[in-house]
């Protein structure tokens, strides 16, 4: 879980292999090796939701890692395209919409050592 740093927003979101319980999800995990889930936003200033979402997809980018959320927003249809998710067609069991982000790192990541050297990662880029 990620703060804003005056508390007013919050970001759950945990790093995930294996089988995810759709297809193309499990498809996306085979191709990066792990994927960002993210299981809660909330925000009560407006604005601050959107900063963290943009904080995870910078170390979305940095780890070469996608992200993927089941999309419960009701406020706006649009709110995680706005952010550079896109639909991936797919629902879940609760007939959310699965959105996906994929990162836009150039380089191909070492798949070997893959979770010790994201940790790693993780705890660099948060420590900085």
């Amino acid at each position: 879980v990620i703060y804003s740093k005056d508390m007013d927003a919050l970001i759950e979101f945990r790093i995930c292999g294996g089988r995810i319980e759709k297809d193309y999800i499990t498809e996306i995990i085979n191709e990066y090796g792990l994927i960002i889930e993210i299981g809660a936003l909330h925000s009560f200033s407006k604005g601050k939701g959107k900063n963290l979402i943009n904080d995870l997809k910078n170390l979305s980018n940095y780890l070469n890692i996608p992200i993927y959320l089941y999309d419960s927003n009701l406020k706006s249809t649009t709110y995680y395209i706005d952010l550079g998710f896109f639909d991936t067609g797919d629902m879940s069991s609760d007939n959310e919409k699965i959105m996906l982000y994929i990162p836009n790192n150039e380089h191909e990541t070492d798949k070997s050592n893959r979770v010790k050297s994201i940790l790693n990662k993780v705890v660099a880029y948060f420590t900085k």
